[in-house]
């Protein structure tokens, strides 16, 4: 140190020389820590991506993913229920009532026909096991709501005149044992 930096550091109390080496450091060191933060940011840009990237495919394949086995058997078997509970149709001992056999018989295949319809559109599907997994529950909310659009005695209707067309020598009241008096 020469003298004129000793009177600096007497007057002053500090060191010039000192204070721009750690300035210097501190320049280096600023320097190196906003190029660690861009490599961070850069990073932090592709982790971004591929998160975005891994939502994407996760949606596509929830989109692309049909029913399970056990999921379309599940649809199957609530069609049949809500067919069966519009009908009123009953069991004796696991099996169908007599009564319940012919009502099936007479309005049971229009009535399945029009709900597999409706399911089948709603879902933009040829066969009902081809609906995405991700809309299960709302296939079967869809079908514990399902009322055809003409509504319940146009639907009876149709269904009596085709009987009455497939079966003239028994008509429907006859063949359902509903005799006017």
């Amino acid at each position: 140190m020469d003298s004129q930096d000793n009177a600096m550091v007497l007057n002053h109390g500090f060191n010039i020389d000192a204070l721009l080496e750690i300035s210097r450091n501190n320049a280096i060191s600023t320097t190196n820590l906003i190029h660690q933060v861009g490599e961070q940011n850069v990073k932090l840009d592709a982790i971004s991506n591929m998160v975005t990237d891994l939502a994407g495919w996760k949606e596509r394949r929830e989109q692309e993913e049909m029913l399970s086995p056990k999921q379309a058997k599940a649809i199957h078997r609530r069609v049949n229920r809500r067919v069966y509970n519009l009908l009123g149709l009953k069991r004796e001992n696991g099996k169908l009532t007599e009564e319940s056999k012919r009502m099936r018989k007479v309005y049971g295949g229009l009535y399945f026909s029009r709900l597999w319809a409706y399911i089948k559109d709603e879902f933009d599907v040829e066969e009902y096991a081809e609906i995405p997994a991700i809309h299960f529950s709302d296939a079967k909310d869809k079908i514990d709501s399902w009322e055809p659009a003409d509504g319940f005695e146009a639907l009876n209707r149709e269904a009596e005149e085709n009987w009455n067309v497939n079966h003239p020598d028994t008509p429907v009241n006859e063949y359902l044992g509903r005799f006017e008096v």
